[in-house]
């Protein structure tokens, strides 16, 4: 029996509108999406399926900004759902920088 699972990246920042950062997020090297801490009210990112491989996975944030020691508080991932049954299948590789640009 197989298990389907949805899952998301929740970014927690209790420090309000005053510091400015953004945080592009990725899972095992893929671009997840993009976290405008001063802009807009998305703190909730969701996991394409095919980004996520069994066993371990690889979760990164590239945090830029405007001063020092500013970002997010903490990121969590969460299960949005599961349910029983579905179909087998199987992990996208994540391109990396040969395959992109051919060297």
């Amino acid at each position: 029996m197989y298990a389907d699972a949805a899952w998301s990246l929740r970014i927690n920042d209790s420090s309000g509108k005053t510091d400015r950062y953004r945080a592009l997020l990725y899972v095992n090297g893929w671009n997840t999406g993009q976290y405008v801490h001063d802009i807009g009210p998305q703190q909730q990112f969701v996991i394409p399926s095919g980004f996520l491989k069994p066993g371990a996975n690889t979760i990164a944030l590239a945090v830029t900004a405007e001063q020092a020691g500013v970002g997010p508080d903490s990121v969590a991932l969460v299960n949005d759902w599961t349910v029983r049954g579905g179909v087998g299948g199987k992990t996208n590789a994540s391109p990396n920088w040969s395959q992109l640009f051919g060297r």
